[in-house]
């Protein structure tokens, strides 16, 4: 089910879209989380990345259907995440 959702960057209230939220846990704590979500009073990871052998490996949780996709919000997790996969940077 759809609801609304608050991302946050670090502190930072980034934007707050409809989407169908992935309620994880950090299980692992080579993790460095870039994006959170907020729903009933508590956080969950929505963005992480680590390194995997000679590479990285990131997840992003938002981008369910074109109502998450087309957003300018989103491109700007995506350019983020695809920054962090090839040089570690911001995006």
């Amino acid at each position: 089910p759809y609801c609304e959702l608050r991302y946050y960057e670090g502190e930072e209230l980034l934007c707050s879209m409809e989407e169908e939220p992935y309620m994880l846990r950090q299980a692992d704590e080579g993790n460095d989380i870039f994006l959170w979500y907020e729903m009933d009073g508590e956080r969950y990871p929505a963005g992480w990345s680590r390194n995997a052998g000679r590479g990285r490996v990131c997840f992003l949780a938002p981008g369910h259907d074109e109502r998450t996709t087309e957003r300018k919000e989103f491109q700007y997790m995506l350019r983020k995440a695809l920054g962090i996969l090839l040089d570690g940077g911001a995006g």
